[in-house]
């Protein structure tokens, strides 16, 4: 597969990563602040894209990606870093976990 055949694949994993991420968002108290938000678009697209050059990346290197594996490979990349995003002390270490009463953040938006 050529590097235009796997990035596009790649966006297509991480498109439906945000897809189901956006449908998780419906618990939120603040999902119509997220959508409504330019910013919170930009994140959703940025996190896309970071699936496309992940997969172009190991295209690059070498690794034969077929349609499947770059879809796969698209997928992680939002889930990753929403992952990272969940797990990352907030320097109130033992304190609390983010609830409904937190003002709407990127931190936020991540965890979902």
């Amino acid at each position: 597969m050529n590097t235009v055949s796997v990035f596009a694949w790649a966006l297509f994993g991480g498109a439906f990563c945000e897809l189901l991420h956006w449908g998780g968002l419906k618990r939120s108290a603040y999902v119509e602040i997220y959508a409504r938000s330019i910013k919170y678009w930009l994140i959703t697209v940025l996190m896309i894209i970071a699936g496309g050059l992940l997969a172009t990346a190991m295209s690059l290197s070498g690794s034969g990606l077929t349609p499947l594996t770059a879809i796969l490979v698209g997928y992680s990349a939002p889930s990753l870093i929403q992952k990272l995003a969940k797990n990352t002390p907030t320097g109130n270490l033992g304190a609390r976990d983010m609830t409904s009463q937190d003002p709407p953040s990127i931190r936020g938006f991540l965890i979902g």
